[in-house]
């Protein structure tokens, strides 16, 4: 399904309850201004094309290949073209990527005050990743040091946990880009000073 206002509109409406429908089997997904309450069926229905709207963002948005990137930026699809200029409409299609665990904000929003323009950045999964056994942030080995790598990914563990980020574990953080991992540092230094430890 093509990115578009008018598609992601009738799709998010189409998945919100309506009246006198039970809601005890709702799916609950945070958006920047309120909570969505979903309905599960519906929703699942349109789980691919709300997939295949989420994979027309630009790259940067990608896990496997950007590795998350501003909700400001989520204007524009991959080919640079604007394809809504409301940030209702991008709140909807995240909260929808987030119902159906594609989407994921790896800062709570305590830290987005400190993002650009106080918005959240968003990690859009599409695939089911797998854990690399060796490392290959850099193409030529020379240019890092594994054990440093370790131990910043151990402190970004600390820091996600909290700021109630429970199950981002170990894993999750090592296979972020270098860039995220030394973002998330350089936050939680202007909030909290320097990292120590104990």
């Amino acid at each position: 399904m093509k990115l578009t206002a008018k598609n992601v509109d009738t799709i998010f409406m189409d998945c919100l309850f309506k009246n006198d429908e039970d809601t005890s089997d709702s799916v609950i997904a945070d958006g920047i201004t309120c909570h969505f309450s979903f309905h599960r069926q519906r929703l699942e229905s349109h789980k691919k094309d709300i997939s295949s709207m989420l994979s027309q963002l630009p790259k940067e948005f990608q896990s496997d290949s950007g590795g998350g990137m501003s909700f400001l930026k989520a204007c524009d699809d991959m080919n640079g073209n604007q394809w809504t200029g409301l940030h209702s409409v991008m709140d909807q299609l995240f909260s929808l990527g987030t119902a159906c665990d594609k989407v994921k904000c790896p800062f709570s929003r305590y830290m987005w005050p400190h993002l650009p323009g106080g918005m959240p950045y968003y990690q859009v999964i599409l695939r089911k990743e797998k854990m690399n056994k060796t490392i290959d942030r850099y193409k030529n080995p020379v240019d890092y040091n594994i054990n440093f790598w370790k131990e910043k990914t151990k402190r970004i563990v600390k820091i996600s946990k909290k700021y109630g980020y429970k199950d981002f574990d170990y894993e999750f953080w090592y296979r972020q880009p270098a860039s995220v991992l030394s973002l998330i540092e350089d936050l939680n230094s202007k909030i909290c000073g320097p990292a120590t430890e104990k």
